[in-house]
């Protein structure tokens, strides 16, 4: 397999190992009652992602390679004491760049054909998991 087949599957498992859903699935915050069913939505879609991301790593496996060093972004530390609400609408926003970069990904010139599908249909669940996180964003109050 050659070197881009390699490097996006690195890139692939990093992005959906590292999410921002992924990391609010373990921080777990506060969710005001009538609205903690909204925090499930984090727990779906890193169970998405986790299956997607197992996938990418063993394609990796198969060819004797490693996953990238990656971890969650220092970011995402700073979001424990903000609303559902927000950190939803907050969700959405990374959601939509991770579209935008598997899209990328999915395009990479030399790909092998099983890492170009799972590119594809890591594109395909993410533009799922960003109509489900838009689906549930309130307005926040004014």
């Amino acid at each position: 397999m050659s070197f881009p087949s390699v490097s996006t599957l690195q890139d692939l498992h990093a992005l959906l190992r590292y999410s921002f859903p992924q990391y609010m699935a373990f921080a777990r915050p506060h969710a005001p009652k009538g609205r903690r069913e909204a925090l499930a939505v984090f727990s779906d879609i890193a169970a998405d992602q986790t299956e997607q991301a197992d996938r990418a790593n063993q394609l990796l496996d198969e060819l004797h390679e490693a996953p990238a060093s990656a971890g969650f972004p220092m970011e995402f530390t700073d979001t424990h004491d903000l609303s559902i609400d927000y950190l939803l609408k907050l969700a959405a926003k990374h959601q939509l760049a991770t579209v935008s970069e598997l899209r990328e990904l999915a395009q990479v010139p030399g790909l092998s054909h099983s890492v170009r599908t799972l590119a594809e249909e890591c594109v395909g669940m993410s533009r799922a998991h960003l109509e489900l996180l838009q689906a549930e964003v309130q307005p926040l109050a004014s």
